[in-house]
């Protein structure tokens, strides 16, 4: 199996089933130094039954192993390993930043 350096997800993981699986099984992915960086906002996520799954998600993914920090706009950045650095400017190539610019 291919193993990466850096996986990024950023405004995708809502559009996801099972959004704590997924992180789970893209960190397999990972070489023994890569890293996971994922913009998402938990806190805008719903149960079936219009529950909120914040909270439940958060723990599950800090059970897993990552970070999640509410904190940096527009949403959250989830991170794994723990110890992997912020990148408050990150921007995949081929992104666009303009939407994130104040206006």
């Amino acid at each position: 199996m291919r193993s990466f350096d850096l996986i990024t997800c950023m405004h995708g993981l809502h559009y996801l089933g099972d959004k704590s699986a997924l992180p789970a099984r893209t960190a397999s992915w990972l070489t023994a130094t890569g890293r996971l960086i994922a913009d998402v906002d938990l806190a805008s996520i719903r149960l079936a039954d219009g529950r909120p799954a914040g909270r439940r998600l958060t723990t599950r993914l800090r059970t897993a192993g990552f970070t999640y920090d509410p904190q940096p706009p527009p949403h959250g950045r989830m991170r794994y390993p723990p110890d992997c650095p912020v990148l408050d400017k990150a921007c995949p190539v081929g992104a666009s930043r303009r939407r994130h610019e104040p206006r």
